[in-house]
């Protein structure tokens, strides 16, 4: 993994090798960007911008491992200039943690991602914990989602378990803290399925383009994807909205 800091504009050089303009970091191809979020998430880049410069083509991983974590959030802006991010695949079974955070970016918090489009699928399947996952980020902490297309089918679910879970999940975001979303659509479909737990705590919220928001702003959004939510028994709660999970701010 190199970086390579040039102090007016340089040349690109793609295959996880990343240069710098203005201040941004430069990504042209799948290895780029795996390497900018390696670097975010060991929190070397934490906090650092980066720009598109072409698509990207995600396929050629199977398993995308989202940019952004619980120890080393994203802060910096990350702009896709228009560009599409195609084949994300994400699956994600139970790990370390409390939480599983999952999209193409997992947790941002006073970070910005904007004017990109993602096409994919994710999908988590736990049985021990909560899941945040949302096409394009999974948990919007202080930040925004801005000018974004997710056509990302997105697939949550959780069986018998002997712990209180819950499932946020939405198109664009699974859960909007202080944050906002704006100008975005959703077209993919969101799919969550829980439990069966006898705990009224299991609260689940699953949106076309949030499953949560609290605290948070969503202006301008639309979503033609289909929300489905299934509980296995009646201790289940499941919130489900065509735009939202559940509301407690602005919409």
């Amino acid at each position: 993994l190199t970086f390579t800091l040039c102090t007016a504009p340089c040349a690109f050089a793609a295959n996880g090798t990343l240069t710098q303009e203005d201040g941004y970091y430069l990504i042209e191809d799948a290895a780029d960007l795996a390497a900018f979020r390696d670097g975010v998430n060991n929190g070397t880049l934490a906090s650092a911008n980066a720009r598109l410069a072409a698509d990207i083509d995600l396929s050629v991983y199977e398993n995308w491992t989202p940019i952004g974590n619980e120890t080393n959030k994203y802060a910096g802006i990350f702009d896709g200039r228009g560009h599409a991010i195609n084949g994300l695949a994400v699956y994600i079974t139970d790990a370390s943690g409390s939480l599983l955070y999952a999209g193409l970016f997992g947790y941002i918090d006073g970070g910005t991602v904007k004017n990109i489009t993602v096409s994919g699928s994710i999908q988590v399947v736990s049985d021990v914990y909560s899941v945040i996952v949302g096409g394009i980020v999974g948990d919007v902490e202080n930040g925004s989602v801005e000018n974004c297309k997710s056509s990302v089918s997105v697939s949550t679910s959780y069986k018998t378990v002997s712990i209180e879970q819950s499932v946020l999940a939405g198109g664009i975001a699974g859960f909007i803290e202080g944050g906002k979303v704006v100008n975005c659509e959703s077209s993919g479909g969101v799919k969550a399925t829980v439990g069966n737990y006898s705990s009224t705590n299991n609260l689940n919220f699953v949106g076309g383009i949030a499953g949560l928001n609290a605290g948070g702003e969503i202006d301008n959004c639309t979503s033609s994807g289909d929300v489905e939510a299934n509980g296995a028994n009646d201790m289940m709660l499941v919130n489900a909205g065509g735009i939202v999970g559940s509301n407690q701010e602005d919409v």
